[in-house]
């Protein structure tokens, strides 16, 4: 989801760029080009999306989840929690693409967090760089959102399930 970015010619101050002109008796004389209104960026809506996978993540499926994860960064999530307490496995190939995706996350500024519900696929997670990503075991995951500030719009918040690696 690429967008093609406009640009204008302003000086270091932000200010337009004056043209100059030749009048009639052969000086130059600077010229302002009109003003023009300024542009202003609504923050984008804060959204919270919870992904559940089950099956399998293993290196077969692991590009579909890469699939997955790109999708919703370009779609605008800005906090994810990958649910895997339906996982019935998780390979290191699987819990490196949730490590990665992780970095990449949070990297632009985003919420990334991982539920588990199996010892095994913890300790594969962690191996793979992903220990810090394990949300604390509760009950209900809805009690504890990530949340942002926003004045003037409420956050939206959706879940998926995802069947994965399943023939």
């Amino acid at each position: 989801m690429k967008r093609d970015l406009m640009s204008s010619s302003t000086s270091q101050n932000g200010d337009v760029l004056g043209a100059t002109l030749a009048n009639g008796n052969g000086s130059n004389a600077a010229v302002s080009a009109p003003e023009q209104p300024a542009l202003t960026l609504v923050p984008a809506r804060p959204w919270s999306h919870t992904l559940v996978l089950r099956g399998n993540l293993d290196h077969d499926s692991a590009p579909e989840l890469q699939d997955e994860l790109e999708c919703l960064a370009q779609e605008g999530v800005t906090a994810l929690t990958l649910d895997l307490r339906q996982l019935d496995a998780l390979d290191p190939s699987g819990a490196q693409v949730i490590a990665s995706h992780s970095a990449s996350f949070r990297g632009s500024g985003r919420d990334f967090a991982v539920l588990v519900g199996s010892p095994v696929v913890d300790r594969t997670l962690s191996e793979a760089g992903g220990a810090d990503l394990v949300m604390p075991a509760r009950s209900e995951v809805a009690g504890r959102r990530f949340s942002r500030s926003s004045s003037h719009m409420a956050d939206l918040s959706t879940t998926m399930i995802r069947d994965i690696g399943l023939e």
